[in-house]
């Protein structure tokens, strides 16, 4: 056997473990006598002594994976050298997808691909399999074509690509400010003579040469070579030459383009100090006087009617809608949909509200439904959602949802959409959500959440963030689970356990591209692709001195449950287990499964950081008006004493029930905190040029006494009276404690001051609002910064020298935009020793965007084209 070989299984945290010694020889002299497979008792880590699992297993060649015999659960296996494991990797293997996209293997298949290529030296035809990949296909890679052949009959191209080449910035001139480190910089002069900081790794390696006093470095793979005598970039390709200079940072490791506001003040200030704060937060009620009006007047005599969403095609199809449904349905009143059986009447619930007793209907809203099993399980949340939990009489209901973000009455009678077999209504057969043994506060908030959009249809296709938001009012947040990130299952683990214990409520979806995993394996594991689930809760379990990390989720269908380990009636499943996880009896639609595989067969996660405990909530409407600019302002104080958790957020009514052309504001927001003169000491929340129906300014963040000023503004909210947009936004603070607060017309002093703190903290790593930030120093000392988020983009000119500086930005060859300014070429000077922003541009839909500018130096006074007065373009001193 070559005792030089290294053999190594794949754990759950997708980590690559080797065998123990023991083990290592009986696999390697098996390989080494064309064995089939061989088995083996323990499997142990490098570390003497640490038995992982007392099972036998299987490994075998063919397929390159080891079998555990007790649970059937099969683990990739790899064989690799010790000089191949301390070599970085220089290759990595692509295929094309149907798109015409080239996308990655995964880790193992990589591995599998690259080992195959070099030990075939690149040439014959090869089976293997990758767990997870491709469903359960077995792939046959073509070195000689390069061609990928699956059992289903997909051919894809495949590739072999240098990692160098993938390592490299899109564009060269472009590097995020926060990739500059302490010590020096360097820079290339481009083709307009403006100097543009390498990328952050070609930097760092021409210092280290320069360090080294090396006469030469060269870059990207012998890309380019940097000549230190000459001070000159070469191209190796192209013969191509840029002059190269080298910045020195200042004594405290920051850039001069780095160079921050002074602190500035926040006046004007709304009121005198010695006036008092009018408002202030509450906890949340809902005024039920007109309901119970309702209900005196129909005590008696006929039951109530719902005028407003009557039992008609309209309130089930949507009023502009024209398709027809294959199942037949028709309205009935509770009382007629009770059917025979007088033991079966409805109940309102049956012995309290439980995640258990929802089962979805025919309507495509599970989005809605699972995140309606999450919060059953806050009865805090459904008091407040549901404030009458009787059956009433008159056939008038009373439902409360998070409308803009706040809490508002829904009423609705009991007529409710029941399925008709054969021309015979089915009794007690809802055609929506339902609830177990007919309770009725499911099927009535399914109605009051349809009344709210207009129709039943309304409701089919959805996020589960909406329905959280609409049913909590707290700030949510999707995170997306990229396909086997490397480092993910480790850090997310931590976070969740953590957000669990604070009372944070959790959805998460089902699916994955194609070429990650095929249809078929989901239904053969018991989960429905493109659909949402519940998560419930989290638990580490330790079987057989292992740890296992396993998740709790309900599927709203009430059936098909997950089928792998974990599952119900799994081997998994011990005494022990069973003691350190509590009650698993058999529930519909609720399953245990391995944190692993959550990560493996779902593509994103929802959280609602609703917290324990009482809560107090503000809100302050505001209508746009005509002005240039829209925006509202408010002050919040918090207590002296102690701090508070508190939210900010900005919401909009959404697209869901509107008519065709119905578009969303662009909204931007800062919350900023003041000292006791009046100055800002420190930016705490923002978003810029968010276009979602709620944008979280800062989300339960921990804020100590003081008073704070958040800005609200909207580019496109004068136009919401010309086209089809909301009318108005609503701005809603959530605190852990009573806080004082007080409004006022928008503040472009404040506003301006928001956008120049952004700028300071955009280049900071933990403040990640943009998808890109570049800087370019287009002029000595004088640097343009460009950053953009997934809604539009801000540019703006840092001028450090002590000469007056023109600026020239032109974006006309730029489509589908609206801009802060009111052309699409502006002209500034620029003061010494100040900047400007130039502009703020949101998109309306997907389109392009080209921009250039010129810089000069100039002796003329501060001049602008067009005027900046008063507005957030007035520059400011540095």
């Amino acid at each position: 056997p070559d005792n030089t070989t290294i053999w190594q299984w794949l754990d759950e945290d997708s980590s690559w473990r080797t065998y123990d010694d023991a083990t290592l020889t009986l696999i390697r002299s098996a390989w080494a006598n064309n064995l089939k497979y061989v088995e083996f008792a323990t499997i142990c880590t490098i570390v003497a002594g640490e038995v992982l699992e007392d099972n036998h297993y299987v490994l075998t060649f063919k397929q390159m994976s080891q079998q555990n015999t007790s649970s059937g659960s099969r683990r990739p296996v790899r064989v690799t050298t010790a000089d191949a494991l301390n070599r970085p990797p220089t290759h990595r293997w692509m295929w094309e997808g149907r798109d015409g996209n080239w996308h990655k293997f995964s880790g193992s298949a990589n591995d599998r691909m690259s080992l195959l290529y070099e030990s075939r030296k690149g040439k014959g035809r090869f089976k293997f399999k990758v767990e997870g990949f491709f469903g359960n296909d077995v792939l046959q890679i073509d070195f000689r074509e390069m061609k990928m052949y699956s059992e289903s009959g997909m051919v894809h191209r495949v590739r072999q690509e240098e990692l160098a080449h993938t390592n490299n910035s899109k564009r060269d001139s472009a590097v995020p400010i926060s990739s500059a480190r302490a010590g020096a910089v360097w820079m290339f002069q481009d083709d307009d003579g403006g100097w543009t900081t390498m990328p952050e790794k070609d930097s760092e390696d021409c210092e280290a040469a320069f360090q080294a006093k090396r006469p030469e470095v060269d870059l990207q793979s012998g890309k380019y070579k940097v000549d230190f005598a000459k001070l000159v970039r070469v191209n190796t390709q192209n013969k191509g030459s840029r002059t190269v200079k080298r910045l020195q940072a200042s004594a405290d490791g920051a850039y001069r383009f780095q160079a921050r506001l002074a602190r500035p003040m926040m006046a004007p200030q709304l009121q005198k100090p010695s006036e008092s704060w009018p408002l202030k937060t509450a906890l949340e009620t809902v005024d039920l006087s007109h309901y119970d009006e309702i209900v005196r007047k129909h005590q008696g005599m006929h039951r109530f009617y719902d005028k407003d969403f009557p039992p008609n095609d309209a309130s089930f199809f949507g009023k502009e809608s024209e398709c027809t449904s294959s199942r037949h349905h028709v309205w009935k009143r509770l009382s007629d949909a009770a059917g025979d059986d007088p033991a079966r009447q409805w109940r309102f619930s049956r012995g309290g509200l439980d995640p258990g007793d929802i089962v979805q209907g025919h309507l495509g809203n599970c989005w809605f439904v699972a995140m309606l099993s999450v919060v059953a399980d806050r009865p805090d949340v459904m008091s407040r959602l549901l404030p009458r939990q009787t059956i009433e009489p008159t056939g008038a209901y009373i439902v409360c949802f998070y409308v803009r973000g706040k809490l508002t009455p829904i009423i609705v009678d009991d007529h409710f959409p029941v399925m008709e077999y054969k021309g015979c209504p089915t009794p007690g057969n809802m055609w929506g959500t339902r609830g177990v043994n007919k309770q009725l506060w499911v099927p009535l908030m399914e109605k009051a959440y349809a009344k709210l959009h207009g129709s039943y249809a309304a409701l089919s296709g959805g996020v589960p963030l909406d329905a959280l938001s609409d049913l909590t009012g707290a700030p949510c947040k999707e995170i997306d689970l990229p396909w086997k990130q490397k480092g993910l299952d480790k850090d997310l683990w931590s976070k969740l356990v953590k957000w669990h214990s604070k009372g944070y409520l959790f959805g998460t979806s089902c699916g994955r591209e194609s070429h990650e995993i095929s249809s078929a394996l989901f239904d053969k594991v018991g989960l429905v692709e493109g659909h949402a689930y519940s998560m419930l809760d989290f638990k580490e379990v330790v079987r057989r001195k292992r740890k296992h990390r396993i998740v709790q989720l309900r599927n709203p269908y009430g059936n098909k449950e997950w089928t792998g380990d974990w599952s119900f009636g799994s081997p998994m499943w011990t005494s022990d287990t069973l003691r350190q996880v509590g009650d698993v009896k058999r529930r519909d639609g609720f399953f245990w499964m391995p944190y692993h595989d959550w990560l493996t067969y779902f593509f994103r996660l929802v959280i609602c950081r609703l917290g324990k405990g009482p809560l107090y909530a503000g809100v302050v409407s505001h209508i746009h008006g005509r002005e240039a600019m829209s925006g509202v302002m408010v002050d919040f104080k918090v207590p002296e004493g102690s701090g508070s958790l508190v939210s900010v957020e900005v919401f909009q009514t959404g697209k869901r029930g509107k008519e065709k052309g119905y578009a969303l504001n662009d909204i931007s927001g800062f919350v900023m905190k003041s000292d006791r003169s009046g100055e800002v000491s420190e930016l705490v929340g923002m978003a810029l040029l968010d276009a979602r129906r709620a944008a979280t300014l800062c989300a339960m963040t921990p804020l100590s006494a003081g008073v704070y000023r958040v800005i609200v503004l909207s580019m496109q909210g004068p136009f919401a009276f010309k086209q089809n947009r909301p009318q108005s936004c609503s701005v809603r603070i959530t605190s852990s404690q009573l806080m004082a607060q007080r409004t006022g017309p928008l503040c472009m002093e404040s506003a301006r001051v928001g956008l120049h703190m952004m700028l300071d903290r955009a280049k900071e790593l933990e403040w990640r609002p943009f998808k890109e930030v570049e800087s370019h120093e287009v002029m000595p000392s004088v640097h343009l910064i460009e950053f953009r988020s997934y809604c539009g983009r801000c540019a703006a000119i840092v001028n450090s020298s002590n000469t007056p500086v023109k600026v020239t930005y032109d974006y006309r060859l730029s489509n589908n935009y609206f801009s802060s300014r009111p052309q699409a070429v502006v002209t500034d000077v620029v003061p010494t020793r100040s900047r400007q922003i130039l502009v703020l541009v949101g998109c309306l839909t997907s389109g392009v965007w080209c921009s250039w500018h010129k810089t000069r130096e100039t002796r003329s006074p501060e001049a602008h084209d067009p005027a900046v007065t008063d507005t957030i373009h007035v520059p400011m001193s540095l």
